[in-house]
This record gives structure tokens, C-alpha cells and sequence, in this order.
């Protein structure tokens, strides 16, 4: 699995994970080499920005290719509730839950979970014939 990002056709060309890539990522104003972090379900998401390169002045040196901030959503003073579900082949599923809930004065709760399976089709009894 490679664990690369490429912006206009640069990227660093190896899978090497100690060394760091010529796009930056920023999650939430925080710097991170691996791309993992843009990975992570939609519904936590309030927005992404792909600055195309080179960055380095505003983002430093690993932003030769440009730069990718990730914002998660903010937890809002109003009562917002959100679900997400799909169904795929061999009985896998994904559920998705956003809440958020006003508390009191300056205060607010935001709730946010997933729930992931995914199975193989042996697992489900579906076993290739032998070849």
C-alpha cells in the first residue's frame, strides 16, 4: 500500500515512510507526513483545501508539491443530528453518526462515531471452487 499524495505530478516516487513528501498535510493547523489522516470518514469533515505548490513559504519545506489542510466541523450551538449508512457485497457495512448538542453558556457537545465491518467471502460461506 503506498502512502503517497501527488499534486500536478509531484509526489515522492518511493514507500519509504520515514521519509517525508513533498506535499504537506495539515490537519486541523496540525503538521502530519502520512497521509492516514485524510482517510477519515466524510462525516467528520467540514471542509478540504488543496493549495497547489510549491507552499514552502506559508507551510515550510515539505510543501514543495503544494499543501492539504483538512478542517474537521466544529461543534455548532444549535441541535444538529446526522446518520450515514451503506450496505456493500459480502455482508460489509458502514455507519456514520454526527450529533451535536448545545450545553450552556460558551459550551458545546459534539458526539461524533463510526461503526465499520467487512468481511471476506469466506467468511460468508461463499468459498471459491478448487482450481
Amino acid at each position: 500500500q503506498s502512502d503517497r499524495s501527488s499534486i500536478r505530478g509531484i509526489s515522492r516516487f518511493f514507500n519509504n515512510q520515514a521519509a517525508q513528501g513533498s506535499v504537506a498535510i495539515y490537519s486541523d493547523g496540525a503538521y502530519t507526513s502520512s497521509t492516514f489522516e485524510l482517510g477519515k470518514a466524510t462525516i467528520f469533515t467540514d471542509r478540504v483545501e488543496v493549495l497547489r505548490g510549491p507552499q514552502g513559504t506559508l507551510y515550510g519545506r515539505n510543501a514543495i508539491g503544494g499543501a492539504i489542510n483538512l478542517i474537521s466541523r466544529r461543534p455548532s450551538h444549535n441541535w444538529y443530528a446526522e446518520a450515514r449508512a451503506s450496505y456493500g457485497n459480502y455482508g460489509a457495512y458502514d455507519s456514520q453518526l454526527h450529533l451535536d448538542l448545545p450545553a450552556f453558556g460558551k459550551f458545546a457537545v459534539k458526539l461524533d462515531g463510526v461503526i465499520q465491518k467487512m468481511r471476506s467471502s469466506v467468511e460468508n460461506g461463499n468459498v471459491p471452487p478448487p482450481i
